[in-house]
């Protein structure tokens, strides 16, 4: 049976999503791992199924209105975040052209952000359970996942903490949230670096104790943090956010100079691979 990334799966629950329901379709070959696009729009030009493809089993990509991510969603989301407005959103929603209104009313509250957070959380957790029961096995791609999230402007520590909270149980926004007063070295002071906290918390997630007297399990947790921080280090040379930079920048003066030199663009995604890897590393052992 072939694995599948999850970003091709995601990619092909897109697409089936981009259109009206029914328009565009995605089949899996479960043992060859090919994805075949199919659209009734006729103009499209889509890679066709090899002779084998007929053969093997298949399973088809569900609509998002199938897994509950399309208006149930969004009626979740604006009772979480902005009850006030549930009558206008359900009016939004009866005319045409309503997510552009309802993502212009999200951005006129300050919560866009959180509604993306939101969905994306959402949409990936119903995908993997999706995937889950009916027999898709996905390949890891978190090291890459944890690039692609800071590369969107997340901070560091946020990054790295929400490629792997899924997986470890936690929602992607949960994540966020609490990893942000850890980024550009906890409150931009430039101590430790924001993606060895985020690493950090990643392995407590694991493996930390919940119990004050099970001392078994906190000194394992000890001795893989003590591990990933000397792998860290072996690779960077520091910890510390303001060694990693070469600059200091909790000083106005030195963040200015960080953010000319071009450094939380050239550096500091190598930081966010490294903790990535190390972490997963250390998740892979058992």
């Amino acid at each position: 049976m072939a694995k599948f990334s999850y970003s091709d799966i995601e990619d092909a629950f897109l697409w089936v999503g981009s259109a009206m329901y029914g328009m565009n379709s995605a089949t899996l070959g479960i043992d060859s791992g090919q994805i075949i696009y199919q659209s009734e729009m006729s103009d499209l030009d889509l890679p066709v199924a090899d002779e084998n493809f007929n053969s093997e089993r298949h399973v088809e990509i569900p609509h998002k209105n199938n897994l509950g991510l399309g208006k149930e969603l969004v009626f979740e989301f604006v009772d979480e975040y902005l009850p006030s407005a549930y009558d206008l959103v359900w009016n939004i929603f009866s005319k045409k052209g309503a997510y552009r209104r309802y993502k212009a009313l999200l951005e006129r509250n300050g919560v866009l952000q959180a509604w993306y957070d939101y969905e994306n959380s959402h949409t990936e957790r119903k995908i993997r359970e999706w995937c889950e029961k009916n027999g898709v096995e996905l390949e890891e791609e978190l090291v890459e996942k944890a690039v692609k999230y800071f590369s969107q402007e997340h901070l560091c520590s946020q990054a790295v903490l929400m490629a792997f909270a899924p997986q470890l149980g936690l929602e992607i926004q949960i994540a966020a949230k609490i990893a942000a007063p850890f980024g550009a070295g906890i409150g931009r002071l430039g101590y430790t670096c924001g993606a060895v906290s985020g690493a950090l918390m990643v392995i407590g997630l694991k493996y930390g104790h919940e119990s004050a007297d099970n001392v078994e399990t906190k000194e394992l947790t000890f001795e893989l943090t003590r591990e990933f921080l000397k792998e860290f280090k072996s690779r960077n040379n520091h910890l510390l956010c303001r060694g990693l930079l070469e600059r200091d920048i909790s000083k106005p003066e030195e963040l200015e100079l960080a953010r000319s030199e071009g450094l939380f663009e050239t550096r500091c995604p190598k930081f966010v691979r490294d903790a990535a890897e190390i972490v997963e590393e250390i998740l892979n052992k058992e």
